[in-house]
């Protein structure tokens, strides 16, 4: 990968995306997220990204267990990073908006290793 592509994408955010982020859907999964002002069912995720329910499930579920969503009692989701994530998702999600194609390339330059299982 490109120098150039690493040096538009701040190193919070890389590592950010590195770590939790492994597919393009996941990232704007959890922007809609970010954005959204209540918690979500797995149904109302799916049907507002045009989502597979079980794969927004299993990518809610991962993200509830890294602590950036809130699983509550009636299985909604809620945007709620802990404190140690906020800045880096911020930064991402700058990245994402202001340079998106960047962005993009850099998920997806990611090793093989770290794809998502099918």
């Amino acid at each position: 990968m490109g120098g150039s592509v690493t040096a538009e994408i701040t190193p919070a955010a890389q590592a950010f995306i590195r770590q939790h982020i492994k597919a393009v859907w996941q990232l704007e999964l959890l922007l809609y997220l970010k954005k959204c002002e209540k918690a979500l069912t797995i149904v109302e995720v799916s049907r507002a990204l045009q989502l597979e329910p079980r794969a927004v499930e299993d990518c809610l579920r991962d993200f509830a267990e890294q602590n950036i969503l809130h699983l509550d009692h009636e299985y909604r989701y809620k945007y709620l990073p802990k404190a140690t994530l906020s800045k880096a998702i911020e930064e991402t999600a700058k990245s994402y908006n202001e340079r998106r194609i960047s962005v993009i390339n850099f998920i997806y330059a990611q090793p093989i290793g770290n794809l998502p299982e099918v």
